[in-house]
């Protein structure tokens, strides 16, 4: 394309600062004649990336530019801070096992021969996390699982259930500073007694808790148990900006059913009465449909997770979903023996629509879902991040990720503001400032449309949680510093 400064200097102006953004980012390396071994090199690795994944260990495997900079900065905090207790906060998708293994080789080969711990609620997550050590450590043969039926041999390397871990008495499995290296993965998790158990009985000489979200719907506060701060953090919008993982448009669908009458208990709406609610009639059945076919470019062709309030609305949508015609199925822990099939199903296409209860949340990773349904209400913010993080994995040819929330008029209690804050960023602004202006901020390749019901249910909802209660002022100031960049004061 040729241009001239005279007719649009302002193209120019852009290409001359995107080269230099590009020239300057350490996400580049600089190539000379030396380098062309490497070059290849990372050519085949990329190749022999798309194969399985037990070719990995081929190749010398390296963080990512931004997990580098993570590095460096948990560098810091125990060489300059002297902190040993480390906290990482890292959005699903961005590798957070995989920092966890990088950093783990560097104090393995500083260290020499040492004990390292990784605490996990579910086995499927220390089956991944094993492989990414592996991996990352050119071993086959490190580390053991132990929980779920695997015992280990050795104590050396081990990958526990926090379960486990529980049922055994710590006294007797080793001594407080036998493991010189711990991992406590999702550690969002820690304020419960079984993990409180386990980080106040071991004394190792590194400590590394990762989540990706550290607020918590109790109004608890995990940062006491990592010397009261985040040592590094990427968040949703900074890996959306980043694009290590795929833009959303999220639509906030106006749903005609009113949840201020259902009952509120523990934090979270009742699960029987949310249940009838949702299962009463087809009429929202055919509000989803109808939906579907308004936002999707195909609803015949896409790959989509729909999650439910219960096993019986998970059975009752795909019982609905395959009258309508669409291939569908339900995945609770009723048929989680079928698992592996209907999995195997709906990445070949298959199966278009998986209704699923508490099964998607962490530990599965299926990059080519390219359509979420929110059909209830998410209470918990760790939940719903990690639910629309089953979508936002990059896949070949998936441009985007299309969110279908529907949006209910909701008893005061529930929290539309923390939702939104998490997609939006940290800003100077608020969340109410960003619904009126139809969100600025958003990163890059991002969308949010409301519908005009939608929209006012949720501002109605957020001036409500303005007249707030001791506990909520409390759980506010806790959160403060992850939600904007203005100092905790008084005013703000």
């Amino acid at each position: 394309m040729k241009v001239t400064t005279a007719e649009i200097p302002h193209i120019i102006d852009k290409f001359r600062k995107t080269f230099e953004s590009y020239w300057s980012s350490p996400e580049f390396e600089p190539y000379t004649a030396d380098g062309l071994g490497d070059l290849h090199n990372a050519l085949v690795a990329h190749r022999m990336g798309k194969e399985t994944r037990e070719h990995a260990n081929f190749f010398d495997l390296e963080p990512y530019h931004y997990q580098k900079e993570i590095l460096e900065k948990l560098q810091v905090e125990r060489k300059v801070h002297h902190s040993d207790r480390n906290l990482v906060v890292a959005a699903t998708g961005t590798g957070k096992t995989m920092l966890a293994a990088f950093d783990f080789k560097a104090f393995k080969k500083q260290k020499g021969e040492v004990k390292f711990l990784f605490i996990a609620h579910r086995i499927e997550i220390l089956r991944q996390a094993l492989h990414s050590f592996r991996n990352v450590l050119r071993d086959n043969n490190f580390g053991e699982l132990m929980g779920d039926g695997y015992e280990p041999t050795q104590k050396s390397a081990v990958f526990a259930t926090v379960q486990t871990f529980n049922r055994l008495s710590l006294s007797e499995f080793c001594t407080p500073d036998y493991y010189d290296y711990v991992v406590i993965d999702e550690v969002h998790h820690a304020q419960a007694t079984t993990y409180q158990n386990i980080i106040h009985y071991f004394k190792p000489q590194v400590l590394l808790g990762l989540t990706a979200t550290p607020e918590r719907m109790d109004g608890k506060d995990i940062l006491p148990d990592f010397n009261h701060r985040i040592a590094a953090e990427i968040r949703l919008p900074d890996a959306l900006n980043n694009k290590l993982l795929c833009p959303f448009q999220y639509f906030g669908i106006t749903d005609a059913i009113n949840y201020e009458n259902i009952s509120w208990n523990n934090g979270r709406y009742d699960s029987k009465e949310l249940t009838q609610v949702l299962t009463a009639n087809d009429v929202r059945v055919r509000d989803v449909i109808f939906n579907l076919e308004k936002y999707t470019k195909d609803p015949m062709a896409v790959s989509c997770i729909g999650f439910c309030a219960s096993k019986e609305h998970a059975f009752y949508m795909a019982e609905k979903f395959n009258k309508a015609g669409f291939h569908s199925s339900s995945l609770t822990s009723d048929n989680a023996k079928d698992r592996e099939g209907l999995l195997n199903e709906f990445k070949q296409g298959k199966i278009n629509y998986l209704f699923v209860v508490d099964m998607f949340n962490e530990g599965v990773d299926i990059p080519m879902i390219d359509t979420v349904l929110f059909l209830r209400p998410t209470e918990s913010l760790t939940v719903f991040l990690q639910q629309l993080g089953r979508g936002l994995r990059l896949h070949e040819g998936k441009d985007v990720l299309t969110v279908l929330d529907f949006v209910g008029h909701a008893r005061s209690e529930y929290d539309f503001e923390s939702k939104f804050r998490a997609l939006i960023g940290k800003t100077n602004t608020t969340v109410a400032h960003e619904i009126n202006g139809d969100f600025p901020n958003l990163p890059l390749g991002c969308s949010i449309v409301l519908e005009r019901i939608a929209k006012e249910h949720i501002l109605k909802n957020i001036l409500k949680a303005t007249q707030m209660n001791k506990r909520q002022l409390i759980n506010k100031m806790i959160h403060f510093k992850n939600q904007t960049q203005l100092p905790l004061t008084l005013q703000n």
